[in-house]
């Protein structure tokens, strides 16, 4: 018989990678926590000055759509605060882990492309961005 079986995994080998996955994932929520408590405590320090720059970035962007007439600044601008606006608030609203989990990439991506489609439309009905 030449027959190839594979020898069995021990049990304590599969709870091992268990715990390790496990710890891994565990480590990634705590960097997730730990880098969103920095960033809150950085943004109730320095509010008025993240207002501001993000303020002044708009108006750059605005000003320099008036002098050229290219509204590309201005609509990559204005999908940058909205991207990053809304996930803002859904670290807000469910806290940092919901960053950690697996079916994130998938929101993101929806949240990318409704980003993407809201400021176009937006471009669009001002009349910034025309279309052909």
């Amino acid at each position: 018989m030449n027959s190839s079986t594979t020898p069995p995994v021990p049990e304590f080998l599969k709870a091992l990678i268990q715990q390790i996955i496990q710890a891994f994932g565990d480590a990634t929520v705590r960097t997730y926590h730990m880098a969103w408590g920095i960033l809150i405590t950085f943004l109730t320090q320095n509010l008025m000055w993240v207002i501001s720059i993000l303020v002044c970035v708009l108006v750059f962007s605005f000003v320099d759509y008036l002098i050229t007439g290219l509204w590309k600044n201005l609509g990559s601008v204005l999908y940058t605060y909205t991207y990053y606006g809304i996930l803002f608030i859904i670290g807000l609203i469910f806290g940092p882990e919901v960053f950690a989990k697996d079916w994130i990439d998938l929101i993101l991506f929806i949240i990318y492309v409704i980003s993407f489609i809201w400021v176009r439309t937006v471009l669009n009905r001002t009349g910034i961005r025309k279309t052909r």
